[in-house]
Parts: structure tokens; C-alpha cells; sequence
């Protein structure tokens, strides 16, 4: 029998299973796991694509990328992206950037044209965010520290908001998160791959939102960590793009850009992006978590921001998420730009890196029992996280899909919806999802019987009486009208009128199950009937 040498060569695939791999492999795919649940637990798999306004033209030019990769790649895309807006008419590419629709369509050819799998997609980067955070802090600090940042940023309600909707965050966050890492080393270090790598991941981040310009900004708050292998050249070039960039909004705002009207605002953004909402819907209202995710999370976040001001050799790393935060809070005071919560998934990522960075320093202060306490501390956060994952509210459903799937379009004709922007892009989503080859048509009153910019200013109408109007249906050949009454935009007003005024052509529809607040009202003259 062969004796066992002890100088034996390990074998390579046992030496790169260590425990430590282990371990951070079972953390990632435990985050993927509660990502997925969180979804099935909100109901998101089944509600309306319409968690707000924004969601279904996020899911619909997803839907429309798809379907020209399976129908008419490689013809024109433009003229196939305008054949399928005529359908429906919430395709988005333009207003968005669209790195993020060539994602979700590329990802829908293998995983399926469905609303789970516009989901799943989100989850995924979702989990690529949460795993991306807790290798990082891993690395640089410790696996409780990691820990506690996964918790804090799945503590948040911006975070739940992004996962549980078909939107381009995740996959920004994702993109900046990598890209604010390299920053911080390049700026550090001068690496001419990390900044390679930040530019590519910043490009990126901006080719799926725009918000991500906020990563222009970056550079200049990590000039503290400028080293001499740092070309001046390279500044002065993003000093130029910026310029480019902020001038206009600048000059056009000059006026308000006083600091009675700066302060307050900053205000709001410190409030949005430092205190972190509650977890999601009502459950921060009761059992006091709402300090789980506020002022304690931002006095971690401080500690954790100590780490910043000591040259120890991560300093970088946490400056660089300090950095993203300040960067953040100067894009949205010099940009007109709305100041709402749901806009903050990045400082929010950075946040909780500081806080988990904070929980390192306070437990590097403690010599007696501190492994039992890392070890207290990690089984509560993972305990919080699986705790809150089952624990979510249900997400708003309106019913569109459930109309949908009991035959509400199966009619000659086109359906016309008058409502507001969600209930609007509810149906139209929810339509678009079950006829891959658009065979019927949702128009949208908001573009067919009315003008406007694309936030809905300087809204007018198209018609200037009833009978214009009702020969446009007839013209259409419109045989379904969905009506929201409690919606204010004229259009709704003009057109629910018309129709109550000429009975004889249209009847309301009190058979059909129909959406709380919507009015279904159906042609009753046969096709090809004189028009008005």
C-alpha cells in the first residue's frame, strides 16, 4: 500500500474551496433567495406592472426590445419600435437611455416574455448589488460588518421600492456601485485599470439611467485622495464635460439658485438619501422599525465615515462611498431635478457600506468577548433580513391584468382609456403582455385626445366639441372606452361627456368585472355604421 506523502501538491480545486469561499457563496446565494421572495411575498409576480407611473414604460419598451430581437432583428429597429408604439404607446427609449431594455429583452429571449421573468431579471441585479456590497465590505473590513450593510440597505424603502418593479435601478446601482470602487482606487492609486474600469462602468450606469451622471461628480469629490500619477489633464477634461453638462440648467435657474432656496432643498436631500425610510409600506409604523432604518443607521453611517480620515490601506473604499453621497447631494441642488426618495438608491448603497463600516469600528473597540458579540450581531442582522422578507406588504394591484386575461379586449376595434398616467399604463402594459403580436390596440388619451410635453405640461385639447371628438372614435373605429371620472385632465371631462351624451352609440358596461374608479362604456352600433 502506497504511503500518504505529506509534501503532496493540494489539489487545485481543493484549495480554491476554501471555508471562506464557502461561507461568502452560501451568503450570495442566501441573498439571491430572499430577493426572490421578497417579490413572491409583495405579489409582484402577479400584481399590475403599475407599482408607479414610471413602471409601465419600463416593462413596455422591455417587452418592445424583445419582440423586435424575435421578429424583425435585424431590419430597421426604428421603424419596428414605431409600428409598436402605434399599439401600444408607452415605449419610453429616448426619454430613458436603453441599456437597460436591451438587458431585460436579451434576458427575456432565454427566461421567457413574462412578467416573472421581467422580474427575475430585476431580482438578479438586485442580488449582483446585495452580493457586490457584502464582498466588498467583506474584504475590507470584516463578514459582520458585511452583514450589517446588506441589512441596513434591504432596510430600506427605496431598495424594496426598485426590486419589487420592473425598473432600471437596480442595474444602475449595480453599475455605480463598481464604478464608485475604481474611482476611489484610481484616484488613490492612479491605476490606469481602475480607471479603464470606472469609466466603463460609469458609461454604463449612465446608458441605464440618467440619474447616474451623478458619477461625473465623483472625481471631484475624491480630489482629496488625488495622488501625483493622477494626470491634472484628466480633471480638467471632466472639469469641461461637467461644465458642458450643468451650465445650461445653471443660467436657466440662476435666479433661484439663492441660499434661501438651496438650503431648504438641501435639506430635503440629506432627508431622502441619509435617512433611510422605513422598511416597506406599514411595517415601520409599528414595533419601533422605523429606528432600525433611521437616525441609528445614520450614526453608524458617520462612524463608519471615520474610516475615511485614517490612512490604513482600505481608506480609499470609504472615502469613495462617502464621496458618491456628497456627489449625490450636489448633482440634485444643482439640477432641477425632483428630490424624491425613490431617486436615492445610490446614496442609499453608500450609506449602508458606511453603516456596516461604522459596526467595524465599534466592535474593534471591544477586546473582551468580541467574537460572541460579531457573532450576536451577525445572527440579528441575518435574522432581520429573513424576518423582513416575509414580512412585506402586498404591492398595489389594480386589476388590469385580471380584466385582461378575462377577454376585455377580445373585440373588433381599438380600446381607448382616459385616465391618469398609471391606471393608463396599467392596461397598456398588462395588454401588451399577452399579445406578443399586437393584434389589438390601446390608444391613450392623453396622447389622442389631448397635447402636451412629455411631464404632462401644458396639456390642451385636440377636439373642440363633442361631436369632433366622437367622429374621431367613429373614424378610429373605437369600440371599447375605459374612463377614470375622478381623473382632472380635460380630456377625461370632454370625453366621458361625449359619451354619456349620445346614448344611442355607446352604453355603459356594468357586466364586465372592471377596475375600482373605471368606467367601461361600449359601442353599440355595429362596424361600418355612419359616422357623426
Amino acid at each position: 500500500m502506497a504511503l500518504l506523502r505529506l509534501d503532496a501538491p493540494v489539489p487545485r480545486t481543493a484549495a480554491w474551496l476554501t471555508p471562506a469561499r464557502l461561507r461568502d457563496a452560501a451568503f450570495c446565494l442566501l441573498f439571491g433567495l430572499i430577493m426572490v421572495v421578497i417579490q413572491y411575498r409583495s405579489g409582484a409576480f402577479t400584481a399590475d406592472l403599475a407599482l408607479d407611473w414610471d413602471e409601465p414604460a419600463h416593462a413596455v419598451s422591455s417587452l418592445m426590445v424583445h419582440d423586435y430581437l424575435v421578429q424583425d432583428f435585424p431590419h430597421d429597429p426604428l421603424q419596428f419600435a414605431w409600428l409598436f408604439y402605434g399599439h401600444y404607446s408607452k415605449v419610453a427609449i429616448g426619454h430613458w437611455p436603453p441599456l437597460f431594455y436591451l438587458a431585460e429583452g436579451i434576458w427575456m429571449l432565454g427566461a421567457g416574455r413574462s412578467q416573472v421573468a421581467l422580474l427575475l431579471f430585476v431580482a438578479l441585479c438586485a442580488a449582483g448589488l446585495i452580493s457586490s456590497v457584502y464582498l466588498e465590505v467583506q474584504h475590507r473590513s470584516s463578514t459582520v460588518a458585511a452583514v450589517v450593510s446588506v441589512a441596513v440597505l434591504m432596510s430600506s424603502k427605496v431598495f424594496y421600492l426598485m426590486l419589487c418593479g420592473v425598473r432600471p435601478d437596480m442595474l444602475m446601482a449595480l453599475l455605480a456601485f463598481w464604478a464608485t470602487v475604481h474611482c476611489g482606487e484610481y484616484m488613490r492609486f492612479g491605476s490606469r485599470r481602475s480607471r479603464n474600469l470606472f469609466v466603463v462602468f460609469a458609461v454604463a450606469a449612465v446608458l441605464t439611467h440618467g440619474r447616474a451622471a451623478v458619477l461625473i461628480l465623483l472625481p471631484f469629490a475624491l480630489l482629496p485622495l488625488r495622488s501625483r500619477i493622477v494626470k491634472w489633464k484628466w480633471l480638467t477634461a471632466g472639469a469641461l464635460v461637467l461644465l458642458s453638462m450643468f451650465l445650461p440648467p445653471l443660467l436657466h435657474q440662476a435666479s433661484h439658485l439663492s441660499l434661501p432656496t438651496m438650503l431648504p432643498r438641501a435639506w430635503d436631500i440629506i432627508l431622502s438619501s441619509v435617512f433611510l425610510p422605513g422598511w416597506p409600506w406599514t411595517i415601520h409604523a409599528r414595533d419601533g422599525v422605523a429606528l432600525v432604518s433611521g437616525w441609528p443607521c445614520a450614526i453608524l453611517a458617520l462612524i463608519g465615515l471615520t474610516l475615511t480620515f485614517n490612512r490604513n490601506p482600505q481608506q480609499q473604499f470609504w472615502a469613495a462611498m462617502a464621496g458618491q453621497i456628497a456627489a449625490t447631494m450636489a448633482f440634485f441642488m444643482l439640477v432641477a431635478v425632483p428630490v424624491e426618495s425613490r431617486f436615492m438608491l445610490m446614496s442609499t448603497q453608500a450609506i449602508a457600506v458606511l453603516a456596516g463600516g461604522g459596526v467595524h469600528v465599534l466592535l474593534e473597540r471591544f477586546s473582551p468577548g468580541r467574537q460572541a458579540l460579531r457573532l450576536a450581531v451577525s445572527a440579528a442582522a441575518i435574522g432581520w433580513m429573513a424576518w423582513a422578507a416575509v414580512h412585506v406588504e402586498p404591492k398595489p394591484d389594480r386589476g388590469y391584468g385580471q380584466m385582461v386575461k378575462n377577454g376585455l379586449l377580445n373585440t373588433n376595434g381599438l380600446a381607448l382609456i382616459a385616465a391618469d398616467e398609471a391606471n393608463e399604463g396599467a392596461l397598456i402594459v398588462e395588454a401588451s403582455l399577452s399579445d406578443p403580436n399586437r393584434v389589438h390596440t390601446v390608444l391613450r388619451a392623453s396622447k389622442v385626445l389631448a397635447s402636451s410635453t412629455w411631464m404632462g405640461a401644458y396639456r390642451r385639447l385636440l377636439f373642440a366639441s363633442s361631436p369632433e371628438l366622437l367622429h374621431y372614435l367613429d373614424h378610429r373605429n373605437v369600440s371599447l372606452v375605459l374612463v377614470q371620472p375622478t381623473c382632472t385632465y380635460p380630456q377625461v371631462a370632454q370625453l366621458r361627456a361625449a359619451l354619456v351624451g349620445d346614448p344611442a352609440d355607446w352604453r355603459p358596461d356594468s357586466e364586465t368585472p372592471r377596475v375600482k374608479g373605471i368606467e367601461i362604456y361600449r359601442r353599440t352600433l355595429v362596424e361600418g355604421a355612419p359616422s357623426h
